[in-house]
């Protein structure tokens, strides 16, 4: 399965800085969040430290929010656990839109 985050919105439009439009998901678990450790690094204090991840396996794709101070959305709603995610869902990090593409 192959996996990939797409700016929509925001990014170098806005105060959250990411160097690319398009990031590849890889491994089983994907971070996203202002931390070194993460795999997608975003500088804005909208977003904490480890924000969210982003997890798969050869079945699907889900997301957590990891307790982050102003939430991980999916298509307009508020994530309080793992969400299984679709082709063309939109995720919402701080100010940064994302929208994911999974190909199987």
């Amino acid at each position: 399965m192959q996996v990939e985050l797409h700016v929509v919105q925001g990014g170098r439009d806005s105060s959250t800085i990411v160097d690319a439009e398009s990031f590849p998901v890889t491994g089983d678990a994907f971070l996203i969040g202002r931390d070194e450790v993460c795999h997608l690094r975003l500088n804005s204090r909208l977003i904490s430290r480890r924000h969210c991840v982003l997890l798969q396996d050869e079945y699907a794709v889900r997301i957590r929010d990891l307790c982050s101070s102003n939430g991980t959305f999916v298509n307009g709603r508020k994530t309080d656990s793992y969400v299984d995610l679709n082709d063309g869902d939109i995720i919402v990090v701080g100010e940064l839109f994302l929208r994911i593409t999974i190909s199987r």
